[in-house]
């Protein structure tokens, strides 16, 4: 019985593993339709207000964050501007 769910756990491991990545030639899907500048994020009343749950939303913050980072991060390797 323990050699069952042995099988069953690391095939469940294996399945959801592949299942995690989802790319678009080494990119999230949708990664050129998000925002990437803070312009273009809504607004309410002046402030800029982003839903954490809104899939494009969150990718802008994402590339946000890396474009601000990238001139810091040299040592790490190539950017995505290479």
């Amino acid at each position: 019985m323990d050699f069952i769910r042995t099988v069953v756990a690391v095939t469940l491991l294996a399945v959801l593993g592949q299942a995690a990545v989802v790319t678009e030639n080494g990119l999230p899907f949708h990664w050129d339709k998000a925002p990437s500048e803070l312009s273009q994020l809504p607004t309410v009343d002046g402030v800029i207000q982003v839903k954490p749950w809104d899939y494009l939303q969150r990718m802008a913050l994402y590339k946000l964050l890396i474009n601000s980072t990238d001139p810091y991060m040299s040592s790490m390797g190539p950017g995505e501007k290479q």
